[in-house]
């Protein structure tokens, strides 16, 4: 989809002090896009069932989509130019115990987060 076609929608965004809203944001000025039909709204999960009522469009962090697109009530598209990767970091003191939970913790994450997981839905 060409960034252009994002005016045309209504587009539901986290709050402004969110990265993942800061990113759009800064792409959205790199492009010389201008939204006239924007929501701002704090939660996840607010957005999420605005989604799921067609409500308009989100960009959102895919982990947080994930279980309503492999139940197939949402959908990913792409829009021309707004390609971004970001990092995960993980930081424990190594000369602590690492408890049970936080050895669950990263192992899931890592698993989660790894390059091949990005790639499926």
């Amino acid at each position: 989809m060409p960034p252009e076609r994002l005016t045309e929608e209504t587009i539901l965004l986290t709050e402004k002090n969110n990265n993942y809203r800061q990113i759009f944001d800064e792409l959205a000025i790199q492009h010389g896009a201008s939204f006239h039909h924007t929501q701002e709204i704090s939660s996840f999960a607010i957005i999420l069932h605005f989604l799921q009522k067609k409500m308009g469009i989100s960009f959102l962090p895919k982990y947080a989509t994930l279980p309503i697109l492999q139940e197939k009530n949402l959908a990913l598209f792409t829009v021309a130019g707004f390609d971004i990767k970001m990092d995960l970091l993980i930081f424990y003191h190594r000369q602590k115990w690492v408890t049970p939970a936080m050895k669950y913790f990263t192992e899931t994450a890592e698993e989660f987060f790894s390059p091949s997981a990005a790639s499926n839905p």
